[in-house]
């Protein structure tokens, strides 16, 4: 397999900020190569994984993985087929894209700086206040921020996303049209050049023409995922249409879609997967990716991918290499700045701007360099020597059906410090208590209000809480938080770091 589970044993150093160590047995991944079994079920188990919401997921802006028991392909009691690895790969590609590409980043950046107003209205006792509270300045750069975050993913109504699901066929794509509007971000204006895409519904909906949807980094990042997967079994023999029939069309294979509907011509997938990559490397992701496409429309049957793939990666390398590393030092640097003296949230935030800092490293050097890898397979060692030199985010595994129980897996060649652990996961904590709050309308709501949602550790931890009371980890985390107490689980101490309004109660 390619990791071998590795039980380090209970953590004996206590880091005092953070007691969660006490309640948690970590498990590191050692790499090394593998000998993949290539079964008939592969297809099959893919499909599965794509048609399944537990299988395999990434939490955008989060840097977790979690994988379930069936689909782990690291699992010793798992044979490790491609379909396996290929869920991993997915979701990892997901982790690599939000911290190495300028959408990516840019995204990162918009959920960094939603912490600025959000924890303007988190009070003392560690409850949001709502934005109610905030002056109109505040209310307004929250407001702009969504908006940009929206202009960066893309947008398609709830409504659309069912309709969608079910489908085994892409509708047809029709026609795009380009658009542009203003968002006010830092005490800038910022151009957002964006793209809507109109789809023919009248074969899979009868009486009814067309939708649209605005296109973002959302189908790209799920797309190229895919075409990676797909490269997988292409390189292992396998099919890669069987793999792509049993995907959901959206929002694995819209991209694909746009592409065949404007080209006329089928992709491969690692030009498919290399052109979302590439317009991955814009704020204006959507209207990055509509330029390549209709780039490469050739007029012939058959286009010559490998001089346009060279094109376009000559005219972007050194524009995207500039603004990244600008990115990071003039924008993502400052943004993570105010946290840094707030305990282990602000060290983890800073271990978060690292993993970009390694990743832009290796992109100057082979700017496609996780598709390069994949595209050497069946040799897996590429693979294993990126997973070696390159950050993976932690990734929770079920480890139990019958119980729901997880654990946590840390992929490094050394035992992992527990403050390494804790500032990770408390950042975490602090993001996801953040993004609970947020409503895509700019509006803030107040911790009385929101909905349901489990801590992202919830069947991880084993502190006492969680054992004697897990339904307030499973529906409102925050309530974890005691001010009255010096510590607290990873939760805790992320509700902790957000307080900075004066309590009015």
């Amino acid at each position: 397999m390619l990791f071998e589970s590795v039980d380090c044993g209970t953590i004996s150093r206590i880091v005092p900020a953070s007691p969660f160590s006490r309640y948690c047995i970590p498990m590191r991944a050692k790499i090394r190569s593998p000998e993949i079994c290539q079964l008939e079920t592969d297809i099959s188990e893919v499909s599965d994984h794509l048609r399944a919401a537990t299988a395999g997921t990434y939490q955008l802006n989060h840097g977790l993985i979690r994988l379930s028991r069936d689909y782990s392909f690291w699992n010793p009691d798992n044979t490790p087929t491609v379909g396996r690895l290929a869920v991993f790969v997915h979701e990892y590609l997901h982790f690599v894209h939000n911290f190495s590409t300028i959408a990516g980043l840019s995204d990162f950046d918009v959920q960094l700086r939603l912490l600025h107003p959000f924890c303007n209205t988190v009070e003392t006792d560690g409850l949001s206040a709502g934005s109610s509270v905030l002056d109109a300045v505040h209310g307004h750069e929250t407001q702009q921020l969504l908006e940009w975050r929206t202009h960066l993913r893309g947008h398609v109504g709830n409504e659309i996303t069912i309709e969608l699901k079910p489908l085994r066929a892409h509708p047809q794509f029709v026609k795009y049209a380009s658009t542009k509007r203003i968002v006010h971000v830092g005490g800038s204006d910022i151009e957002c050049h964006g793209v809507v895409v109109t789809f023919d519904k009248s074969s899979h909906f009868p009486g009814e023409s067309a939708f649209e949807m605005s296109i973002g980094s959302d189908i790209l990042m799920e797309g190229c995922a895919l075409e990676a997967e797909c490269m997988l079994f292409e390189r292992a023999g396998l099919s890669a249409n069987a793999l792509r029939r049993g995907a959901p069309v959206y929002p694995y294979q819209t991209a694909r879609a746009i592409f065949e509907g404007i080209v006329g011509v089928a992709p491969s997938s690692i030009f498919l997967c290399s052109l979302c990559l590439l317009a991955l490397q814009s704020t204006d992701p959507g209207d990055a990716f509509i330029q390549l496409v209709c780039a490469s429309k050739t007029g012939a049957k058959k286009i010559d991918e490998e001089t346009l793939l060279k094109e376009f990666k000559a005219s972007s390398d050194a524009t995207t290499t500039a603004f990244l590393r600008k990115f990071l030092k003039d924008t993502l640097e400052p943004d993570i700045a105010p946290f840094k003296e707030r305990g282990h949230a602000g060290s983890g935030l800073v271990r978060m701007a690292n993993w970009s800092l390694a990743f832009v490293h290796e992109r100057v050097k082979d700017s496609s360099f996780e598709i390069a890898a994949i595209d050497k397979m069946p040799d897996v060692s590429p693979l294993v020597d990126l997973l070696r030199a390159m950050p993976v985010c932690p990734v929770i595994q079920e480890a139990n059906k019958a119980d729901g129980r997880e654990e946590i897996i840390f992929f490094s060649p050394e035992e992992i410090v527990p403050e390494e652990m804790a500032e990770i996961g408390v950042a975490q904590s602090l993001l996801h208590f953040s993004a609970t709050h947020l409503k895509t309308d700019g509006a803030i709501i107040p911790t009385t209000s929101v909905r349901p949602r489990k801590c992202l550790f919830v069947d991880v931890c084993q502190a006492p809480l969680a054992n004697a009371r897990s339904e307030i980890c499973r529906k409102s985390p925050w309530q974890a938080f005691d001010p009255k107490a010096s510590e607290g689980c990873w939760y805790a101490q992320g509700v902790r770091a957000a307080r900075a309004r004066p309590s009015t109660k």
